[in-house]
Order: structure tokens, then sequence, then C-alpha cells
């Protein structure tokens, strides 16, 4: 699926008021059941109105619930321990994969074909962060992970074995974001540090070779969080990535797809603030419409904004009780984007909107 923001994120962000506003056209927040879950589930869209969701549980195996028909289904166990959040994709052929650490720190990971769950595939390759996975084409699934020496560590997935690692950018400080660009190609960003000062950097893998790692700037403290949002080639952009800084706002820097530099990148805009390290998650609404929820470090509540017709709306709360986790958003039916967050009880919760 080819998506196309018209617009430059970046360039109407010092245009968004931080001031919350009144929610907009979201849902009641839905319980997925009573299991308590450990960390942030990771949600992909499996069709028009379905998604399924897998989190780590309490007791250190992954567990997956999906959302059809109006409900969730209750939170199934599956095999395996592991030790991280989950980072799930769909394959392109119709399956969801999703990468995770195991129990003895390795990359492993998990198949959904429709109807039942395989068991762990392990890579034997040691990591030291939560895996980010992404499609790379139809059948092939990259993941990436900060290794236990602080490179950027990567491996393919083909549907039945994991390739050879391949070790890229030194000193990532935390997990890096790895996301498909819907034209064959994936790109990685973490916050690492470069020339003894902490910025952000990234790497393009075409499917052959990596194309070098670009330092991008920025000071940063939250992990990044990166989706497509248009085809290679085109000039509005093929990958958006938001990261939150010091000053707890969120900043956003998109890649146009064009070639492989820094001038490829829009540079970065706030668009908000006043938001917890790693608690924001964003998704495609609509092929120009994005938008993005976070949990607010002031009332720990969930807040979002959305970016259509060339402009950012302003940070506006949805509510809820106070969360922990999350979000994980997904792709919805019906032009809409739903978010799950898990609560102080450590049970997760869905919304949906705008």
């Amino acid at each position: 699926m080819k998506h196309r923001i018209f617009v430059s994120l970046v360039a109407l962000g010092a245009a968004v008021l931080l001031t919350p506003l009144a929610s907009a056209t979201w849902s009641g927040f839905r319980s997925l059941g009573t299991t308590k879950v450990v960390g942030t589930p990771s949600c992909v869209q499996l069709g028009s109105d379905e998604v399924i969701c897998v989190a780590q549980s309490q007791q250190h195996s992954l567990m997956a619930n999906e959302f059809a028909g109006g409900k969730w289904s209750g939170w199934t166990n599956l095999s395996g321990t592991v030790t991280s959040n989950p980072s799930c994709v769909i394959d392109g052929t119709g399956s969801v994969f999703c990468g995770v650490t195991s129990a003895t720190n390795t990359l492993t990971g998990t198949l959904f074909n429709g109807k039942k769950w395989s068991s762990l595939i392990d890579s034997g390759g040691l990591i030291d962060s939560n895996p980010s996975c992404a499609l790379l084409r139809a059948g092939r699934v990259l993941c990436g992970a900060r290794s236990q020496t602080g490179t950027l560590t990567t491996s393919v997935f083909d549907g039945t074995t994991w390739g050879k690692f391949s070790s890229q950018a030194s000193g990532l400080l935390n997990a890096p974001a790895c996301t498909g660009d819907d034209d064959g190609n994936v790109i990685c960003e973490a916050n690492a540090i470069v020339n003894n000062a902490t910025t952000t950097i990234a790497d393009l893998f075409d499917g052959s070779r990596w194309q070098g790692v670009l330092t991008l700037g920025g000071y940063f403290i939250g992990p990044p969080s990166c989706l497509a949002v248009d085809k290679k080639g085109t000039v509005e952009g093929g990958v958006a990535c938001i990261v939150l800084g010091g000053n707890d706002a969120v900043w956003v820097n998109q890649f146009n797809g064009n070639g492989w530099n820094t001038g490829d990148w829009t540079g970065w805009g706030q668009i908000t603030g006043n938001v917890y390290p790693g608690a924001y998650s964003c998704a495609l609404e609509s092929s120009d419409t994005i938008v993005c929820g976070f949990i607010n470090v002031q009332d720990s509540l969930f807040y979002e904004q959305t970016y259509t017709n060339g402009s950012w709306t302003g940070y506006n709360k949805v509510g809820g009780s106070p969360f922990t986790a999350g979000p994980s958003c997904a792709t919805y039916a019906s032009e809409k984007v739903m978010c799950v967050l898990v609560g102080l009880n450590n049970q997760g919760v869905s919304v949906t909107g705008p």
C-alpha cells in the first residue's frame, strides 16, 4: 500500500498549539481483558476492521489479543519465554511477524499465519534492547536492535529462518526505530553518541546493502518512533520519525525518499510538548492524515494530535484513567486509528478516533 502526505510535516510544526484542547471524536475506552500486561503492546491492522495486539505477560511469555466484530477476543498465551516488548509487523503475505528478546537475550520471533502462532524462532544473535521490526518486501522482515556492544545490529527473517547479522552505527543509546518505506527499503533511526555528542543517526537498507549512516542532529532522550508516509522517489516524503527532546516535547523529522543525504531530511521541528519518554505512537488514518497518540507527563492521560490538510491540530485531550505504558497505534476501519494503552492496573484498553 502506498501513502502520500502532501505537505511537509515539519514546515507547519511551529504553528501547532501546545495548549490542550477538548477531545475530538474519539470513542470510549474499551477493555482488552483483565489479564495483566508487562510493558507496551505492539498492535497492527489485520483487516479493514481487525487489529491484533501482542504483549508480554507477567509470566514472561507473549500473548495475543484480536479485535474483530467490535470486540476483543481476550489474551491468549503463546509458547516460549521473552524479556522485552514485542515489535509486530504485517509481512506482506498476510501473516504477522513479531520480533522480541528471548530469555537468553537473543533476537527471536513468532509468525502468525492467520490461524496459529509458530513457536519462537531464535536467531542466535545477542541484543541489548527492544527489537524494532519492519517490512522489507513481501515475506521478508528486517529487525534491528541495540547490540550488547552498542551498535545497530540487524537481521532479516524470510518467513522461516533468520539471515546473517549486520552491524552498522555504533554508540546507540537506546532501541532503534526501523520502518519500511513501502518501496522495498527499511530505514533505521536511533539516538547515539557521535563525536562525543548526543544526536540522532539513520541508515537505509535497500535489500542488498546499507547506504551509510547519516547524522541528523538534535538532542533527544526518548527512543524514536517512525512510520511510512509516502513512496520512495516523490518530493513529499517517504518516512516520518518522531522523538522526545530534553524539554519533554515531541519533534518530527521527515525523509523525502529521493536519495540518501542529510539534505533529504527536513530537519527537526517541534509538534507538541509535555510527553513521557517513549509514550508516543503514530499511525496513518488515511492516505493524507497521520494521527499521533501520547501520554501526557502532567496528568498521565491520553492525548492526540492529527496531521491533515497540511497542518497539525493542537494536542487534544482524549482522557481515560492514568496510563503507565503505550500507546501503540494502528490504522483501523473507516479512516480511524486505534490506540492501545496500559493502565495503573496493568490492564490494556483501546480507544479509536478521531
